[in-house]
């Protein structure tokens, strides 16, 4: 008789976590839905995740911490706009080449 009244004990406490545990994913999952970018359920690798990253910044989809704002009248190239900031100015490979010399301070050779 004891032992039945333990199990009912047991099985009333293992409801109740499965319960919570239950609340907490649904809960898990509306807040993950909300995110400006939702987290995947499935895991990606590093090379995947770089992939769609790229594919992302070619789209225009920007979000910059912090906007720099210069003219569209820019001589080294057009300027994106995002939410009427500045975020990305398009540049060639030499263009590139010459800011990382720049940044470098010609020590990248």
């Amino acid at each position: 008789m004891i032992a039945i009244h333990k199990l009912k004990f047991i099985f009333s406490d293992f409801a109740a976590l499965w319960i919570i545990v239950a609340a907490g994913a649904c809960c898990g999952f509306a807040l993950n839905q909300v995110r400006d970018r939702p987290l995947p359920l499935v895991y990606a690798s590093k090379a995947v995740r770089l992939q769609q990253a790229v594919e992302r910044l070619s789209r225009g989809d920007l979000r910059p911490a912090v906007p720099t704002l210069q003219s569209s009248t820019d001589p080294a190239g057009p300027v994106m706009q995002y939410n009427g900031a500045a975020a990305v100015r398009e540049i060639d490979l030499a263009g590139l080449r010459e800011i990382v010399e720049n940044r470098l301070g010609n020590s990248g050779k």
